[in-house]
């Protein structure tokens, strides 16, 4: 038997290395000015997210340069519904990359 992949967990890059940040281009005041603003706001963000799935039960840890959040008991059919649910906790989906577990299959269980 063979079953539908379900969403399993989130997770919500925080940022990058420098050579990631500033791509191309001379390094100036301004641009050290603008990446250091969007950092504020990308790290607001995230502790807000954290806030909010931990009150809702959610585990959170550092993998890499991104936090992980993963549920006991919660997962979501799809991609649009695990978004859907992060917008109505009134989180910007869009932010967020949504990983699909494939469950095994029940006859290899069997086996």
């Amino acid at each position: 038997m063979t079953h539908s992949p379900r969403v399993s967990h989130f997770e919500l890059f925080l940022f990058g290395k420098p050579e990631w940040e500033f791509p191309d281009g001379p390094m100036t005041q301004e641009r050290l000015k603008a990446l250091g603003e969007d950092l504020k706001d990308r790290l607001d963000a995230a502790a807000r997210a954290v806030q909010v799935l931990k009150e809702d039960g959610w585990d959170v840890e550092l993998v890499g340069y991104s936090l992980s959040f993963a549920h006991s008991s919660l997962t979501f059919p799809d991609d649009a519904a695990a978004r859907t649910y992060l917008q109505k906790l009134g989180l910007d989906p869009e932010t967020f990359e949504v990983f699909e577990l494939e469950p095994e299959d029940e006859e290899d269980d069997e086996a």
